[in-house]
């Protein structure tokens, strides 16, 4: 999720120019941040199958508490090979997993879980339409605790101003029927020669807009953002979080206006966004530039970095080294740990907090 090039991801940081020439204009934006030393995450490598064959890119992840699961959506976006969305117990030890799956066959992209006295309810973004992944699908799973893999989809809808869909949250969590859902837009345009001339000569087109499963309609709630990528809301529901990956930010946007309240600055381009309890966790990618390399060559590792947000807007910010996991694009705080993914990895990270003595002066 990210931008520049043929868009710069519409994945969670995750197809960064994907399929577009790379020109010194489209790269002008993108420099990486250097001179910075943070602490590092203890982290071990974690290798998941599913039925023998390994899950590979991560990209995004959601947690439910009251069964201490993991939600996992990933597929190969290097080959467009279409993978699911997986269950993973969090309290499973070990660096070779194995992950149950809800939905196989698709190419998800970006979740949102929600838990309802009927059970849960899961949003995501389904790229499997076509090759290019131009005609994202938003769809909404719901199923029982006891029947995780016997699910019923009560939305499956697209429409023009969902074409450029990069994440989502749902907020309104009375009614599983009828929620608001938030969905990043990290371009304005719909076609893949339009977005290659965005990239360049307009970037800060992206929008946020808000749709509900029951209609097929979306309406613009924010505009003018640097390619939107990961969001969520406030515990209290009064902002909307949004990943501004080329600005660097994470923008701060009241729930009821849209107007912007604040920013997070960080040290490089957020990615997915998510929260536990106050604090919100953002992945980000530390040089986007030589992310591109990590995109397109897998032979290539980058290190990767999270950031912990809490409710007065400071970041705390941790580095893993690129042997652990390379380019991650999710953190999210699940059970003891923190777990990153990383849509251009084959395997995630379980990671602890280093001790206070541990950091670097």
């Amino acid at each position: 999720m990210i931008a520049n090039g043929a868009r710069l991801w519409r994945s969670g940081v995750t197809a960064l120019i994907r399929r577009a020439v790379i020109s010194g204009a489209a790269l002008a934006g993108l420099t990486a941040c250097g001179g910075q030393s943070f602490p590092e995450a203890i982290c071990k490598r974690v290798n998941l199958t599913d039925n023998g064959q390994a899950v590979l890119g991560v990209e995004d992840m959601a947690y439910d508490a009251p069964s201490q699961t993991l939600y996992l959506s990933a597929y190969d976006r290097r080959t467009h090979s279409e993978g699911g969305i997986y269950r993973l117990a969090v309290e499973s030890e070990g660096t070779d997993l194995t992950v149950t799956p809800i939905i196989e066959n698709i190419r998800p992209h970006g979740i949102s879980l929600t838990r309802y006295d009927q059970g849960l309810t899961l949003d995501f973004i389904d790229r499997t339409g076509d090759k290019e992944e131009m005609k994202p699908v938003i769809r909404t799973l719901s199923w029982h605790d006891e029947t995780p893999n016997l699910f019923v989809e009560s939305a499956a809808y697209t429409t023009a101003e969902l074409c450029a869909s990069n994440d989502l949250v749902r907020v309104e969590r009375i009614n599983p029927n009828d929620a608001l859902i938030f969905v990043t837009q990290d371009h304005k345009a719909c076609t893949l020669k339009a977005q290659k001339r965005e990239n360049i000569l307009s970037a800060n087109q992206a929008r946020v807009v808000t749709t509900r499963p029951i209609a097929n309609t979306a309406e613009t709630f924010s505009t003018g953002l640097a390619f939107a990528n990961g969001i969520t809301d406030s515990r209290d529901g009064r902002h909307i979080y949004v990943a501004e990956t080329r600005a660097k930010q994470v923008t701060i946007l009241s729930h009821d206006t849209g107007e912007v309240i604040g920013h997070v600055k960080l040290s490089g381009g957020p990615d997915n966004l998510t929260r536990e309890s106050d604090d919100i966790y953002v992945a980000i990618i530390p040089s986007l530039i030589k992310f591109l390399g990590v995109q397109k060559n897998e032979s290539k590792r980058i290190k990767s970095r999270f950031a912990i947000i809490t409710p007065d807007n400071t970041a705390t910010t941790y580095d893993v080294p690129a042997s652990v996991i390379s380019g991650a694009t999710v953190a999210i705080k699940a059970g003891e740990y923190i777990w990153l993914g990383a849509g251009y990895d084959t395997a995630i990270a379980r990671c602890q907090l280093p001790a206070p003595s541990e950091s670097p002066s």
